[in-house]
């Protein structure tokens, strides 16, 4: 396993384990965080699913990134698609929490970002490739 795909396996589980925990913890935000957002009605509501299209977005990149090869990226997108689901059903037995089809729309396209961007990225690595000289 190169480095970087080291680096970036390391990383995918530390951000899952912490992402997992703060979606199944009854209150994932500091009360001084949660008095200083409530300034406005809409702001917790656009910082929380933010964060669930950012928290994906992240994973999908770190997972793509870890996988050595095509089966493994699509394991690792199955698994993040399944966990978005798995951390709603898991709220709905959490105190203060409930779980929404809304918030698994938004994780599925953060993973679609995700995706998105390692097209991208990938796209541009395969130009420069084409455009400099042998």
């Amino acid at each position: 396993m190169t480095r970087t795909r080291l680096l970036a396996a390391g990383a995918f589980l530390a951000v899952l384990a912490v992402w997992t925990w703060k979606l199944l913890e009854p209150s994932p935000v500091p009360a001084s965080v949660r008095e200083l957002i409530s300034v406005h009605d809409w702001l917790p509501f656009v910082l929380s699913k933010t964060l669930h299209l950012a928290g994906y977005t992240v994973l999908t990149v770190l997972a793509y990134v870890a996988a050595p090869n095509r089966g493994w990226r699509i394991a690792a997108i199955a698994f993040l698609l399944l966990h978005g689901i798995g951390t709603e059903i898991g709220q709905t037995f959490v105190p203060n929490r409930s779980g929404s089809t809304r918030d698994v729309l938004i994780d599925w396209a953060g993973v679609a970002l995700g995706l998105a961007a390692m097209w991208f990225f990938a796209r541009i690595r395969t130009d420069a490739r084409t455009l400099s000289p042998a």
